[in-house]
């Protein structure tokens, strides 16, 4: 049986998994990425049905967050642009923003 997981446990949840992206960004270009504080919030709003819950973190990150940031690296690439820093965001349509620098 699965049990339902309070909010800060799904809070916790999305750190560590944005904590690993942050390793792996850094392992592979050299590059800082940081995350608003906000973020956390909104990808944990997305996982209160409780089928899913925390299954559903991995489902967003995989399938939006890390294919929209892998093509806006390739974009920054392509232009021949040295990659330093990322910065993570959502906006007012809970879209997420990236500042790559």
């Amino acid at each position: 049986p699965f049990y339902p997981l309070n909010d800060d446990v799904i809070k916790s949840i999305v750190g560590l998994k944005l904590g690993k992206i942050v390793k792996r960004i850094f392992d592979h270009y050299g590059a800082e990425m940081v995350y608003e504080p906000s973020l956390i919030e909104a990808i944990a709003q997305r996982c209160t049905e409780v089928d899913t819950g925390a299954r559903n973190i991995d489902h967003i990150l995989t399938r939006s967050l890390l294919p929209e940031l892998s093509s806006e690296f390739l974009a920054q690439l392509a232009a021949g642009k040295e990659i330093s820093k990322v910065r993570v965001g959502i906006d007012d349509e809970q879209g997420f923003t990236y500042e790559i620098t």
